[in-house]
């Protein structure tokens, strides 16, 4: 695989989805990441069997700390090392 799609792969977007009581489903937030501090030996390399498109999985925590001031502190732990804070947009 060559760096230019694994560079690609180092972005990183997940959307919360909220269900509400009457089933409509809501975006609650999007939480970004910038995964370029991961080593690139934790990502695995595959090859989707449908089309043979290259692609890399990456497994992680994403770990929610409350602080003392009420805040939340999302962050990204690959093999139980933080590597980046995560920016959330509500």
């Amino acid at each position: 695989m060559g760096s230019h799609k694994l560079e690609s792969a180092r972005r990183w977007l997940i959307q919360i989805f909220d269900v509400a009581k009457d089933a409509r489903v809501r975006r609650n937030c999007v939480l970004k990441t910038d995964l370029s501090l991961v080593p690139s030996r934790l990502f695995i390399h595959k090859k989707r069997p449908s089309d043979y498109a290259d692609y890399v999985e990456l497994y992680f925590d994403l770990v929610i700390r409350n602080d003392p001031s009420g805040l939340l502190k999302f962050s990204l732990e690959v093999d139980g090392v933080e590597y980046s804070c995560v920016d959330t947009e509500y």
